[in-house]
């Protein structure tokens, strides 16, 4: 990739063609053509130059302030690649953008919203100090417009004294009505189908913060200074499945909803308002999302304080569905306390309106079979590989281990092909470190070729497990049989994503298919599995190691998108878009599966603008776009604020860069 970071001097513009990186992948330098667009303007210039060389630009010849960058690269004579660049004309865009970073704001009132605008300040201050925009201009630039709408929603919360202004999540219509509501501790609460469920949970959590007390509930909705929680097919709601109807009206509160999820969300809003003052406007509010797939990832082996605030502060943010992790339990369901462990999750975020999900490792890193049993690891095969026996016939293979197993082991033959006998010819000492020992002397100092299948995947990213070992199909089987037995869920994430190597191993070669067809062949097993103990749950994975743009072309399995069965929903993880390059190939990765007719969730990680990128790139397939994900690998600090924001309002504080 060639990156062009244009830097403003005098009247120059400054930028060498190419980073060190880049020049090494060339033999000779060649030239180039570079395209200027002005966003703003409608002025365009075309120039070349050589890979290496450094540009100085007059900035009279560019009125406009900003432009995207387009370098054709000959590769070959037939071979013309593409990459993008940014120019900002105008000054230092990351000056710029990062005075915005490190600015105060000013001294708002306690609300979500303000809560919301400081998050976001504090998750780009880490990505800057850990380097997570590399630098680049075009980085910074991605980010200025949100911080701009930052410190101009700082300036009008401080100054407004309407509690709508200070939700995080915006109501997409208030009509406001003449009058305010004052709510006290003797409002009586009517919830006319109330359970032992969140939105209980959240009501007494609010009495006692607001009055020390419990709030005094009530069978009839007639009198007033009540607040009516209502379920069912009411006309005022809007039809899309979670949306919500709240009525404040001087001495009565109405909330009402499709479902006790519905419900919360309406109160979640009322809350909300309250929390910031306990004197509201009075309104009529419709609100739903956007999005009905609202997703996060969580991990556990057993539910704790901390499984449960995590879960609280999804659902409060209007989450709706949770992956659950927890594959010590998964793979052991014939044990009671695996069965319990789970349920007691499972319980707890359901009473927290959102549906938990088994993920399991079907193929791909940490696959569940290469857990349960090591001989399904997947080997390397190494075929007739020459050794020269020693003097005291010990040898020692440069592997860190070897496969001796039901379907694959070792093979010695001799130069004219005749193999050796195992326990008379030779004995396998050790599979770790492997040493084999020749115990037939007549092959002292002769060479002897070995065929065998090596665990050693100090060259690739991760280990992976075989797709072609009739034993993993029964681990396989067994382990989803339990799951879809015993928690009956309605959906299931079978993982599929980031294996180490494929089609490698002696079972894999021996049936002679390709790279894509032995990952097609090895997800319809999968899915052969799931729906003959469920024809309805819904199947959801990882798509990396199906997408052209990702790991397929890793794996050799450039095409394997063609062979998905089209009832599973795709999780398409798209980590980084601080890039312009990489911003298209976000693009790219949905339209990977939706250009097939798939359905496809968008998977964000801790970068903001990547959530915008999604959102964007959904947009364009409406019918096709579930939702959005939100991930936690590793450690990172970013929050899930920006994905909940989209998902629920259908866009993000950093609005639409089209560019």
């Amino acid at each position: 990739e060639l990156m062009f970071d244009f830097k403003r001097d005098g009247n120059y513009l400054i930028s060498v063609v190419g980073d060190p990186l880049s020049l090494a992948a060339f033999k000779s330098l060649p030239s180039i053509k570079i395209e200027f667009s002005g966003i703003h303007l409608n002025h365009h210039k075309t120039i070349t130059a050589r890979i290496g060389s450094t540009l100085k630009l007059p900035a009279a010849d560019f009125p406009d302030s900003e432009y995207a960058v387009i370098a054709y690269i000959p590769i070959d004579k037939n071979t013309v690649v593409e990459t993008h660049g940014y120019m900002y004309t105008k000054g230092d865009i990351v000056k710029e953008t990062r005075a915005l970073i490190y600015k105060k704001l000013p001294q708002l009132p306690a609300s979500p919203r303000a809560e919301y605008l400081q998050d976001f300040l504090t998750n780009l201050r880490w990505m800057d100090k850990a380097n997570k925009m590399w630098g680049h201009a075009y980085g910074y630039r991605r980010y200025l417009d949100g911080l701009k709408n930052v410190f101009n929603e700082a300036e009008k919360l401080k100054n407004s004294d309407n509690p709508f202004d200070g939700l995080f999540l915006k109501p997409k219509k208030v009509d406001y009505k003449n009058g305010k509501t004052t709510v006290d501790k003797s409002w009586r609460i009517i919830d006319e189908n109330g359970g032992d469920d969140f939105i209980k949970v959240s009501l007494e959590r609010f009495w006692q913060d607001k009055f020390a007390q419990k709030p005094v509930y009530g069978a009839s909705a007639d009198g007033s200074d009540v607040i009516v929680l209502q379920v069912g097919d009411w006309p005022q709601v809007p039809p899309l499945e979670d949306g919500y109807y709240l009525e404040i009206d001087g001495n009565k509160i109405i909330v009402k909803g499709r479902s006790r999820r519905a419900l919360f969300y309406g109160l979640s809003t009322l809350l909300d308002l309250l929390k910031q003052s306990l004197t509201i406007p009075n309104a009529v509010v419709l609100d739903w999302p956007s999005a009905r797939y609202r997703s996060v990832l969580a991990g556990g082996t057993k539910i704790s304080d901390s499984f449960r605030k995590k879960i609280e502060a999804y659902a409060q943010r209007r989450f709706n569905m949770v992956y659950i992790s927890s594959d010590a339990n998964y793979l052991h369901l014939e044990n009671s306390e695996s069965v319990d462990n789970l349920r007691e999750m499972y319980d707890f975020c359901r009473s927290r309106f959102m549906e938990p999900i088994p993920y399991i490792e079907t193929f791909g890193a940490g696959t569940l079979t290469k857990s349960l049993d090591p001989c399904l690891a997947e080997g390397i095969y190494h075929e007739k590989e020459p050794w020269q026996v020693p003097e005291d016939g010990l040898l020692k293979l440069k592997v860190p281990r070897i496969l001796d197993c039901e379907n694959t082991t070792l093979h010695i033959f001799t130069q004219n092909g005749d193999e050796l006998q195992r326990d008379g010819d030779y004995k396998i000492i050790s599979v770790e470190k492997p040493q084999i020992q020749i115990l037939n002397k007549q092959y002292y100092h002769k060479k002897l070729l070995l065929s065998y299948d090596a665990v050693d995947f100090s060259k690739f990213i991760r280990a992976a497990s075989c797709p072609s070992d009739p034993k993993g199909w029964e681990l396989e089987d067994k382990v989803i049989g339990n799951i879809l037995k015993v928690l009956k869920p309605k959906y299931l994430h079978i993982s599929q994503d980031e294996a180490g190597a494929l089609n490698r191993d002696s079972r894999c070669k021996a049936r002679g298919l390709s790279n894509a067809e032995i990952l097609i062949d090895e997800l319809n097993h999968v899915h052969r599995i799931i729906r003959k103990y469920d024809k309805n749950v819904e199947i959801h994975m990882w798509g990396d190691q199906f997408n052209d743009f990702q790991n397929a072309a890793v794996l050799g399995a450039t095409g394997a998108v063609k062979g998905i069965p089209r009832d599973i929903v795709v999780l398409d993880w798209n980590y980084v878009g601080v890039y312009h390059w990489q911003r298209q190939t976000t693009y790219n990765m949905m339209r990977n599966y939706t250009q097939y007719g798939m359905r496809v969730v968008g998977v964000s990680w801790w970068e903001p603008v990547n959530v915008m990128d999604i959102e964007m790139s959904g947009a364009r397939t409406p019918r096709l776009y579930l939702g959005m994900m939100h991930t936690a690998w590793a450690g990172f600090k970013g929050g899930f604020l920006p994905t909940a924001e989209a998902n629920w309002t259908g866009s993000t504080i950093l609005g639409k860069i089209a560019f």
